[in-house]
């Protein structure tokens, strides 16, 4: 498998890549509607904040067996619909954003217990997102999977995110470079 490197500019994005994706907003929001109200839920909810607004669920990817931490694998998905993904994220969403991480980094402690002591849960945005409708990552910081989606620029550290934002950023003005295998 070859990877290649994108360099998304704004232009690019807004003139490319968005129209595409913009085809997908109905399905990505039905399937992250079928989490968040349960509707249809594969995955084992395991947290929820339910306010419409700034609220958010929590849920084990489904590919973690919840035996083995170093795999340590979940979701958390926002009730809001106005924002799709990384592009979507102004400085207006630093507060939102610093409650959904502070809510999961406590309550990660009180539902796994001891097993956490020796884990560093790294929560991360994914980009481009698998879904538009946006959501961050839980993974232990020694995965692989996760340093290589650091790696290839298609993870971006939820604090940083939160940092550019208090600095000023705005996501939609902002050249984004990663990798993609083909």
């Amino acid at each position: 498998m070859t990877a290649t490197t994108i360099i998304e500019t704004p232009d690019y994005f807004y003139s490319s890549v968005l129209p595409v994706v913009q085809n997908s907003f109905a399905l990505d929001h039905k399937w992250a509607d079928g989490v968040l109200y349960r509707d249809e839920s594969p995955q084992d909810v395991i947290y929820g904040d339910l306010d419409q607004k700034t609220g958010f669920v929590l849920f084990i990817h489904q590919k973690w067996n919840e035996r083995d931490f170093r795999e340590l694998n979940l979701i958390a998905i926002a009730y809001r619909h106005d924002v799709h993904s990384l592009r979507d994220l102004v400085p207006d969403h630093v507060d939102w954003l610093q409650s959904m991480r502070n809510q999961v980094v406590n309550i990660l402690p009180e539902i796994y217990g001891i097993k956490m002591k020796s884990m560093q849960p790294v929560l991360y945005v994914p980009y481009p997102p698998g879904k538009y409708h946006f959501h961050f990552l839980i993974r232990e910081k020694s995965s692989p999977i996760l340093q290589e989606e650091l790696r290839s620029g298609r993870a971006l550290l939820l604090d940083h995110v939160i940092n550019q934002l208090q600095q000023g950023v705005f996501y939609r003005d902002v050249t984004l470079k990663f990798e993609v295998n083909q």
